[in-house]
């Protein structure tokens, strides 16, 4: 049996352990293409995120309040536009 050492934690893996997990990595791959293609929303929601961030440049200390912030405010918007 080869063993194969993974270098960022010192395990082991077998060569056959190494083709399962790249398969299961192209999969998760896969399947979140997928998903995006299907809910394009969520590529709208980043977006906007990341064009807020850009014209506020909260500073890094600050980033997770800005975010948590923004999607509080997008929800409140979401809420009321929906009655």
């Amino acid at each position: 049996m080869d063993l194969i050492q993974n270098a960022t934690s010192g395990g082991y893996f077998t060569n056959n352990e190494i083709a399962e997990l790249r398969g299961k990595k192209v999969q998760a791959k896969i399947s979140d293409v997928d998903y995006l293609k299907t809910h394009p929303e969520v590529e709208q929601v980043i977006e906007l995120l990341y064009m807020s961030v850009l014209e506020h440049k909260p500073p890094r200390d600050q980033l997770y309040v800005f975010v948590a912030n923004f999607f509080r405010q997008l929800n409140e918007e979401r809420q009321r536009a929906m009655g």
